[in-house]
C-alpha cells in the first residue's frame, strides 16, 4: 500500500487551491470553527476546536501524523484569493 505524499503538496486546480495551513491562516482556521454556517458541514471532532493555542495547532499539523503518513490537513483557498483560507481538506491514508 502506498503512503501519503513524502512532503507537504501544494495541488492546484481550476478554480481551487490545496495548501499547507501556514500562521498567517491562523485567525481564518479559528473562526471556522465556530461559524455555524461552516460547522454544520465539519464533523464534530472539529480539529480547531480542540485547541485554543493556534500555534500549537498547527505544529500538531505537521507534526507526528504528518510523519508517520496517517493523514494530511491542506488549507482550501479560492484561486482568486491564493491567502484566504476559506475550509480544509484531510487526507486519510
Amino acid at each position: 500500500m502506498k503512503k501519503l505524499f513524502d512532503e507537504i503538496p501544494c495541488l492546484e486546480g481550476e478554480r481551487i487551491i490545496h495548501k499547507k495551513i501556514t500562521e498567517n491562516d491562523r485567525e481564518a482556521l479559528q473562526e471556522m470553527g465556530y461559524r455555524k454556517n461552516i460547522y454544520r458541514y465539519e464533523p464534530s471532532y472539529l480539529l480547531e476546536q480542540q485547541y485554543t493555542d493556534m500555534d500549537q495547532l498547527l505544529h500538531d499539523l505537521y507534526g507526528e501524523h504528518f510523519e508517520k503518513k496517517q493523514n494530511l490537513f491542506l488549507g482550501i483557498c479560492l484561486m482568486e484569493k491564493p491567502s484566504d483560507l476559506c475550509g480544509l481538506a484531510e487526507f486519510y491514508d
